[in-house]
């Protein structure tokens, strides 16, 4: 990534996190990263450095997206894992992107029905969705 680029990025990443914002997304092809984990129930209690995450892919008409879920990890490797699932589940090509949010009372909340919304979208548009269910 170019300097000034690179700047902009650290900026909206730093204003997305004290605004209580998403940061950014990363976007990852490669196949790279720790082996996908099974979904679990319930979006684990908040701990030092958590965020929740939520996940998305494109591929032609069809939409993948990951469930939302809370880890302490950095971008590159969560985008990575996601890629790697939907690689060697559904034998997904394409580019895959995780987006960061900040905890508060009300994010998981947001973050739900944002989700049904885009779900709701798709689907109006005769597209498909597959709720993978995944978790870093």
């Amino acid at each position: 990534m170019r300097g000034a680029a690179r700047l902009v990025l650290v900026l909206l990443v730093a204003v997305s996190a004290a605004c209580g914002r998403s940061a950014p997304s990363s976007s990852v092809q490669s196949s790279s990263g720790p082996s996908s984990s099974a979904p679990s129930s319930n979006v684990p209690s908040s701990a030092a450095g958590e965020a929740y995450w939520s996940c998305q892919a494109i591929a032609g008409a069809t939409l993948y997206m990951s469930d939302i879920f809370a880890a302490a990890a950095d971008r590159r490797t969560i985008t990575a894992a996601f890629f790697h699932r939907l690689n060697s589940k559904y034998g997904f090509q394409g580019v895959a992107t995780c987006s960061m949010y900040v905890k508060t009372p009300d994010t998981l909340k947001r973050l739900k029905a944002n989700n049904e919304r885009t779900v709701d979208f798709y689907h109006q548009g005769g597209r498909t969705v597959v709720e993978t269910g995944w978790r870093y």
